[in-house]
């Protein structure tokens, strides 16, 4: 093979970076340490939430995805604090073009936030009534044509009663 086609080969590898769950006893040797970890933290007492940090692409969710299928036994969770929006630049407290002294965001409120609402989407509604997070419903199609058929039967009797009670009026 030419030196060119050599490296036409390698331009044109892509890896995924999407999570797997390994299987190959290479890979697990090179994440065992990572696997012990969590299994240490989740079996420590008082250790009641685990972060797993880390640069895009560096193995966070194929470390928890191995982990999850080796260790069935657990109840798990997944939350996740990524954002890919364009971080704002501007620091804490400093002040507008026009004087004024910019809102500060409360960081601490805003992480608390979404964790509870993806945690909240991970419990059945009913579980939590007094919930003010509320997800959309959807209705299957059995419960529309209920809906449908009954509200076309009200609006006729409604209609019948009406125009029957104003021709009877009319008549007499």
């Amino acid at each position: 093979m030419s030196e060119k086609k050599k490296e036409e080969t390698k331009v044109n590898i892509v890896r995924s970076l999407a999570p797997k769950i390994i299987k190959d006893a290479k890979e697990l040797k090179r994440i065992k340490p990572y696997l012990d970890s969590l299994k240490s933290g989740i079996e420590a007492k008082g250790v009641t939430n685990i972060a797993v940090t880390g640069d895009y692409g560096s193995g966070k969710s194929t470390v928890l995805a191995t982990f999850q299928d080796r260790n069935q036994n657990y109840e798990y969770i997944n939350v996740s604090l990524a954002s890919f929006k364009e971080e704002d630049k501007t620091p804490f407290n400093s002040v507008d073009d026009k004087g004024k002294l910019k809102k500060i965001l409360d960081i601490d409120r805003l992480l608390e936030l979404s964790i509870l609402q993806q945690i909240f989407y991970h419990v059945e509604p009913k579980e939590i009534p007094d919930s003010r997070f509320k997800r959309i419903k959807s209705i299957s199609n059995k419960k529309l044509k209920a809906f449908a058929l009954g509200s076309v039967i009200w609006l006729v009797s409604f209609a019948v009663l009406f125009i029957y009670e104003g021709l009877e009026k009319f008549l007499t």
